[in-house]
């Protein structure tokens, strides 16, 4: 009996430290979702239920038209765009160059957090940046989410649009998309 006791000992300090190494997935917003599906990129993703979507818009595969805010000048988006790369080109390269025509098209560009992540099943990275933009007269100071990742020498860009004061209020249906983006 006491020869049993010492083997569940050993076996549970053997198995305690593996199991606690386990990476755990961060949980998805409890938020009431649709899942898009676009079969000629082959991939989908869930959007809130009650946002509005515009297919092939100024270059992007789609947007996701949320709410609009400051007396209904700017609609909260999260858009998703898809390039053919040119060459072989690692994640670090893409973000590279994703951040770089950020700057130039952006002069305030500033990145104020990254970080790693997977997505699609695919290493991405997630930056969050701010920068002040004017749309028909009116200057807005964004505080953007864009997430990079690459599938099959395809670059995939997520990027949650939002003037700054907004960011915090709808980060989670940014959480959604990138939690929720499959590749079909």
């Amino acid at each position: 009996m006491r020869r049993l006791i010492i083997l569940y000992a050993v076996i549970l300090l053997v198995l305690l430290p593996v199991a606690g190494c386990q990476q755990q997935s961060p949980s998805l917003p409890d938020i009431e979702s649709l899942t898009y599906t676009n079969s000629e990129y082959g991939f989908s993703v869930e959007y809130p239920k009650d946002w509005d979507i515009l297919e092939d818009y100024m270059g992007k595969v789609v947007v996701f038209i949320g709410p609009s805010v400051l007396e209904e000048t700017y609609y909260i988006n999260i858009n998703i765009s898809i390039e053919q790369l040119s060459e072989e080109m690692t994640l670090e390269d893409y973000g590279i160059t994703v951040e770089s025509n950020a700057q130039m098209a952006l002069p305030d560009y500033n990145k104020v957090d990254e970080y790693s992540t997977t997505i699609g099943g695919q290493p991405a990275t997630v930056s969050t940046l701010t920068a002040t933009v004017e749309l028909e007269g009116t200057e807005y100071t964004l505080k953007d989410s864009c997430a990079i990742f690459i599938e099959d020498s395809v670059g995939y860009i997520i990027t949650y649009d939002v003037p700054q004061e907004f960011h915090d209020q709808y980060a989670d249906c940014f959480e959604l998309a990138i939690g929720t983006f499959e590749f079909d």
